[in-house]
């Protein structure tokens, strides 16, 4: 049966993503991804109107940490087709659906500076980012237009198109310790990996989806071009500032969701970031988790 796009069940966060792909600079792998997010916000911030919005910042006046979504940056890597390595080829500014008129003209006038500025440095490109990363040099930075060829990855579709299969990307940062996902007893590897099973359906409710019908945390690679969660660097989120444990996940829903789908602790800056396995990749052989699973550890 036809199924209407209004009645597919969608995250919290707008699939209207505002994507600039690499256009010079060095290469950063996959798990470069926390970092330059990192550095996108921070130049976003020095952009921004004073005092920094909400939704910029992710934090309240008095510094606490913000209760509801805010934005997204997320670096898009190179994860599916035939070159599938891992490299990331731009950044996406996700804006939460549920934003007000007020904060994403916020965003968008912190970005209007980030692009002028940018013009300035990059022989008058009314539309690139320059983010300077110190002893790593120069990433510039350009907002894609539509009709314009850009990659895989740089096309909104890529990560929000409908599916029932999603698998990440780049691994979910948990919001609680499930335990040791590695423990050589067999009851307490699987109490723990129970525990980070419920861990990521709160994750899928909380940005607005049902919980899936499957899941299957993994220790390992799940897709081409992806790195196994131990090869990040570490992750701290939260007051504590612990290190949060990284994994790696395959989802199955009910029925079709529309992304993008970010998920943990993580969702914010670039981890947890999944992506929608439904469509047959005919150039990698890959048709569904299942053919992941028997393809992976």
């Amino acid at each position: 049966m036809f199924e209407l796009d209004i009645d597919v069940p969608r995250s919290a966060f707008d699939d209207d993503l505002i994507v600039y792909g690499k256009i010079s600079g060095p290469r950063f792998p996959i798990t470069s991804a926390a970092g330059i997010s990192r550095q996108l916000r921070r130049a976003l911030i020095a952009a921004a109107d004073q005092p920094v919005a909400e939704i910029i910042c992710g934090h309240l006046p008095d510094r606490s940490p913000s209760q509801t979504d805010h934005l997204a940056v997320v670096p898009l890597p190179s994860v599916t087709g035939p070159y599938g390595d891992g490299a990331l080829l731009g950044i996406a500014l996700v804006i939460p659906r549920g934003a007000t008129g007020e904060a994403k003209h916020a965003v968008m006038r912190a970005l209007a500076r980030l692009e002028w500025m940018g013009r300035l440095n990059h022989q008058g490109d009314a539309r690139a980012v320059t983010l300077l990363l110190g002893d790593s040099g120069a990433l510039v930075l350009r907002n894609t237009a539509w009709g314009e060829p850009h990659g895989e990855a740089l096309e909104p579709r890529s990560w929000t198109r409908l599916s029932t299969r999603w698998v990440s990307a780049t691994p979910v940062a948990l919001d609680r310790n499930p335990g040791d996902l590695h423990a050589a007893d067999p009851g307490a590897r699987a109490v723990a990996l129970e525990a980070a099973r419920r861990s990521i359906v709160d994750g899928v409710r909380r940005i607005g989806l049902p919980a899936p019908v499957e899941i299957d945390v993994v220790r390992s690679c799940v897709l081409p071009g992806t790195a196994a969660p131990q090869a990040y660097p570490r992750f701290a989120g939260g007051a504590s500032r612990l290190a949060r444990v990284l994994v790696h996940v395959r989802l199955r829903f009910a029925q079709r969701v529309r992304g993008p789908i970010l998920l943990g602790a993580g969702r914010y800056q670039g981890l947890g970031l999944c992506v929608p396995v439904d469509r047959t990749w005919s150039n990698r052989g890959v048709g569904s988790v299942a053919e992941l699973r028997r393809a992976t550890p």
